[in-house]
């Protein structure tokens, strides 16, 4: 039977089924089967169907755009429409503990997203997104200090979560039509993998990597404290979503979506067999090949405007579950090596840029030289102080003092910094379990310590302000040098720190070196995997109506596929902009490359002309 034949008599077969009803706090989400008929524009207003439709997803029609938003192809509040389509009911808890359902609802929303198109966001994902937990990811740019570099890079991660709660939905909309008998699937999973999109980055910190990558391991935490992973602290986000804004979910919801969100985590939970399919949609930890990256390769790409592969999304009408597993059509092996090599070049050219990563070290050191008096440390394990943290940090590390926000007592400058409720809380504004919160615990410290550098003459942020001045007139840590470690050295190869760079500095060199005059980056780029081909951990099938997968070698794919998996690169910065010292730092590099490679591996350095050769111009002298 042909693929076309098959789909055909799969959906005929589903079609003759009664479906089942939907659940409590559920709608109806058939998708359109045909990405050529698109509704009219009485019909995108009134639809109670996801739209699929747009630059990547089918072929919305310039002109309806435009009539439907005036040509604004942003999202914000102007063009995100309520539609007139059958809406949930938003469940919330009664002071005794029942849940019970309002008497207004929640209707979806169609949204014009840049890289998608028109987009639906169902009702019980709105009841998430219309929360403070949520909005707070329109204050934290996806690419961090890319901006800086990338005029364009401005996009936040509230819309890529959009994007990719929509990815989510297709993919798992497109398992149901198909498979949703021989698989169980129930209108929940379809509901809870979208939950999961939404929400997978609700975690994140200031400047988003920065914080996880940067900042928190420079605070050099104990292991066993909170909230170290974005990941984890997703988890105890949403439990303050749901608790804050008595959203009252069904029993083992927000365990699921967890388990979705941490999949890829070291200490994922697997799900229950015949779900553990659902765990391989948002964060797939198996292969890597997931709507977080589907969407963010085309986002990034097409706001720094870095052309990038293909549209890897085609990638999603090719796959079907075996063996509890989402499969992929053979004939896509080739778009699945590319689309690695797409990532892998986007961390070269965007996500590990020499410039954005010099103003990473500068709002780290900061961040770090605000912490006595802001102590972030102590929102990375409290949801409700969490919610208050995002770029906007910056704004109020630089304005403390000045008036802006209030007048200048102590307490409206500690709130101003951190932007924490904390002592209306003590009040008893906030609910019962958060009058105790560990941040509340620590405010008298905090403001004491506060009061005290005021009583000195200052408010505490000096430093950390000049360093931003310095970022804000672009006089931003200097870029020096960088080698590529050798493959040969790879396997045991082990990250270089500012002292190994210092203690490798000629005697006599001039500038007396230190190591916080230098600053190191291990950069790693991969294909998901270390150095291991992750197309080894995707199985195929080679026609729909196929009920076994396999692997397929590399060598029968091409000869031209890389040979390493992993790339390593050390790149020096010099924290001052004199000239002698950048130079020194550039020396000292240059010996450590000698002393533990054996030879000169930096990129830049400059070309030794041979013994006796002639000069360019000795040339034409002749």
């Amino acid at each position: 039977m042909s693929d076309r034949a098959w789909l055909d008599n799969n959906n005929a077969l589903n079609d003759a089924r009664t479906p089942p009803p939907p659940g409590p706090g559920e709608e109806s989400l058939e998708m359109y089967n045909s990405y050529d008929a698109l509704p009219t524009l009485s019909q995108l207003a009134a639809t109670p169907f996801p739209l699929a439709h747009g630059r990547h997803g089918g072929s919305l029609r310039g002109s309806d755009s435009t009539r439907l938003t005036g040509g604004n192809r942003g999202i914000d509040d102007n063009n995100i429409r309520r539609s007139n389509e059958p809406t949930q009911p938003n469940y919330t808890r009664t002071e005794h503990g029942h849940a019970h359902a309002h008497a207004g609802k929640t209707k979806a929303k169609t949204v014009l997203d840049p890289v998608w198109g028109h987009i639906r966001i169902p009702g019980y994902a709105v009841e998430a997104m219309d929360t403070p937990q949520f909005q707070r990811m329109r204050e934290l740019k996806q690419l961090g200090t890319s901006y800086y570099v990338f005029p364009g890079a401005c996009h936040n991660r509230f819309e890529h979560s959009l994007g990719v709660a929509h990815k989510a939905n297709e993919i798992t909309e497109r398992i149901w039509s198909m498979q949703r008998h021989e698989l169980g699937m129930e209108r929940r999973d379809v509901r809870l993998v979208t939950l999961a999109g939404l929400l997978h980055d609700i975690g994140h910190g200031p400047f988003s990597h920065v914080f996880d990558h940067e900042f928190i391991p420079a605070l050099q935490l104990p292991p066993q404290t909170p909230g170290l992973e974005h990941e984890h602290r997703a988890g105890m986000m949403l439990d303050a979503l749901l608790d804050k804004n008595n959203i009252d979910w069904e029993d083992g919801d927000a365990r699921f979506v967890k388990d979705l969100v941490m999949s890829s985590c070291a200490d994922a939970q697997p799900l229950p067999k015949g779900k553990r399919y659902l765990q391989e949609v948002v964060a797939n930890g198996r292969n890597g090949l997931d709507v977080d990256k589907y969407d963010y390769l085309a986002r990034d790409s097409y706001y720094c405007g870095i052309k990038v592969g293909n549209d890897y999304t085609r990638l999603m009408h090719f796959l079907k579950v075996l063996d509890d597993e989402i499969c992929w059509k053979a004939s896509e092996v080739q778009n699945i090596y590319e689309l690695y090599a797409a990532r892998s070049s986007m961390h070269r050219r965007i996500y590990t840029h020499p410039k954005a990563k010099a103003i990473e070290y500068m709002i780290v050191d900061a961040l770090l030289e605000a912490e006595p008096i802001m102590q972030l440390k102590h929102t990375i394990g409290d949801a409700h102080l969490f919610t208050y943290l995002d770029d906007t940090i910056l704004k109020r590390i630089e304005f403390a003092g000045f008036g802006f926000m209030g007048d200048n007592s102590v307490s409206n400058r500690r709130l101003s910094s951190i932007g924490a409720a904390t002592t209306a809380d003590a009040a008893g504004s906030a609910p019962p379990h958060f009058s105790q919160s560990m941040a509340q615990v620590h405010a008298d410290d905090i403001l004491a310590n506060a009061r005290c550098r005021l009583e000195d003459g200052g408010n505490g942020l000096e430093a950390s302000q000049a360093i931003l001045h310095r970022l804000r007139t672009r006089s931003i840590y200097k870029y020096v040098n960088e080698f590529v470690v050798p493959e040969e050295m790879l396997p045991h190869w082990k990250p270089v720190k500012a002292s190994d760079v210092t203690e490798c500095q000629s005697v006599g060199d001039g500038v007396h070196l230190t190591p916080d005059m230098i600053r190191v980056h291990n950069v790693k780029i991969d294909y998901t995997k270390k150095n291991r081909d992750p197309v080894t951990m995707v199985s195929f099938f080679t026609n729909f109506d196929d009920d076994m997968s396999y692997k397929i070698d590399a060598d029968k794919v091409s000869s031209m596929l890389p040979r390493c998996f992993e790339e390593r690169r050390v790149r020096v910065f010099s924290t001052s902009a004199d000239q002698k010292v950048i130079e020194a730092v550039d020396r000292a590099f240059t010996s450590y490359q000698r002393r533990h490679i054996g030879r000169e591996a930096t990129i830049h350095s400059t070309p030794t002309r041979p013994a006796g050769a002639k000069r360019p111009r000795e040339l034409y002298e002749d």
